[in-house]
């Protein structure tokens, strides 16, 4: 069955909120994200959600709104009716309301019959294998990137390159869920810094959702931020990296060293930090 298809056959009524530990299980569950289950809404969270909506086509604004969480259902539907057209039987509810669902363990055995890492996650080989579709073969890269180009002005809301809105650098207080200690822009983030990171994006073929940019002098002493953190500069953001994009935390960052940003590797939280110093 096309995947397309299915999702389009799964049933549209769905709840238009979701408590945000489901939220969380369904991210995951997905491949949008590599999150921690702890029902509250953060920035790793928010980045999730965005690189969600980056992938469906809708408005990415880190929101998880009716939407998003439609799009989100409609996903798991859909791999819940191929699960049952291969012997599978789950409920088609959408639903990923506890863990260890009989989906999620449904995905495992399905995995583990066909040779595949049983991660009970909907990655891209257990994607192509459950769907019968070729997985898509990774892009080659030119040898020369060309340089990305920022429109002029300044607009909160911007798509400002192929891969980053200008939303996506704005201080994590002002999320959603966020302690609102100011307007999201104490400062503008370089544009140096934006460019960089798209070729780094382009370069490694991957989402590069960005769990924190800017940061007003409140969040990052909240935060445990140094005291001259070049967040506060508007020149580094943090990308978290997730293990089913076939990507380390040191291969990202050897990526960013390349097009001639600073890196300091997290492989325990698994994120890189990115840092324009020029």
């Amino acid at each position: 069955m096309d995947p397309a298809a299915a999702i389009a056959q799964a049933d549209s009524t769905f709840p238009e909120t979701l408590s945000t530990a489901e939220l969380q299980r369904m991210l995951n569950f997905l491949n949008f994200g590599n999150l921690t289950v702890d029902d509250n809404f953060g920035p790793m969270t928010a980045a999730a959600v965005r690189t969600a909506q980056a992938g469906y086509g809708i408005d990415v604004d880190g929101i998880s709104g009716p939407v998003t969480y439609s799009k989100l259902c409609g996903q798991v539907a859909a791999v819940q009716t191929r699960l049952n057209e291969l012997g599978y039987l789950v409920a088609i509810d959408g639903r990923l309301g506890r863990a260890g669902t009989e989906t999620t363990d449904a995905v495992g055995r399905f995995q583990k019959d066909h040779g595949l890492a049983a991660d009970q996650i909907i990655g891209a080989q257990t994607f192509a294998s459950m769907f019968n579709v070729q997985p898509a073969a990774p892009a080659e890269v030119p040898t020369v990137i060309p340089e990305p180009v920022l429109p002029e002005g300044f607009d909160p809301h911007q798509q400002v390159t192929a891969h980053f809105n200008m939303f996506e650098f704005s201080c994590e207080c002002v999320w959603e869920g966020g302690p609102g200690y100011c307007d999201g822009y104490p400062v503008q983030p370089h544009p140096v810094l934006i460019l960089k990171l798209e070729e780094v994006r382009q370069e490694a073929g991957i989402p590069m959702p960005i769990s924190s940019g800017i940061r007003c002098p409140q969040l990052n002493s909240d935060v445990g931020g140094v005291p001259d953190s070049y967040h506060m500069l508007g020149r580094a953001a943090d990308v978290p990296v997730y293990r089913a994009n076939g990507i380390s935390v040191s291969q990202l960052a050897a990526i960013g060293r390349k097009h001639g940003l600073k890196t300091i590797e997290y492989p325990e939280q698994s994120f890189v930090h990115f840092q324009w110093n020029d």
